[in-house]
């Protein structure tokens, strides 16, 4: 089974800490955060199951 939190769903995402690096051929990255707001089924799914991450998507924009 697969679960996505969408944050434009309604879910909030508060992070304490990231850091992502691409170098060497590789993608190097650390995530420290809770989500929030995430509805009552998604969270009886995950209960009690080993979770593993299936996917990262990063949204790039321009420096400033």
């Amino acid at each position: 089974m697969e679960v996505t939190i969408r944050l434009n769903d309604g879910a909030q995402l508060a992070l304490k800490d990231v850091g992502i690096a691409a170098e060497e051929g590789k993608i190097a990255f650390s995530i420290d955060g809770v989500l929030l707001n995430v509805d009552d089924a998604t969270l009886e799914a995950l209960s009690g199951n080993a979770v593993r991450p299936i996917a990262v998507t990063f949204e790039i924009s321009d420096e400033e």
